[in-house]
């Protein structure tokens, strides 16, 4: 999964979700139709890796994905395995 930083005119913004959301229409050309909040990417990525690897997540491992770091390289984050998004959960170290 890619992460993909972006700006966006803030006219898009959608009322339906309290102006945090936007969804871009006009430009068919586009690959991106959609920016969110860096949160909402992140619990999309981890539900999407999580259905590619069979299983359902937690409540508890959908808030430790929103609170991964990423590495950005230019814009771009990737993130290969649900592990990666996860992190430390369940390693026993204890905050």
């Amino acid at each position: 999964m890619t992460l993909q930083q972006a700006t966006f005119d803030d006219t898009d913004l959608d009322p339906a979700t309290n102006w945090t959301q936007a969804w871009q229409n006009q430009d068919v050309a586009s690959t991106y139709k959609g920016y969110v909040g860096f949160e909402s990417a992140l619990a999309f990525v981890a539900e999407l890796l999580a259905l590619d690897a069979g299983r359902t997540l937690t409540k508890i491992e959908l808030d430790q994905a929103a609170l991964f770091e990423p590495v950005w390289q230019g814009d771009r984050c990737e993130i290969r395995t649900l592990e990666q998004l996860l992190g430390n959960l369940g390693s026993g170290v204890a905050a």
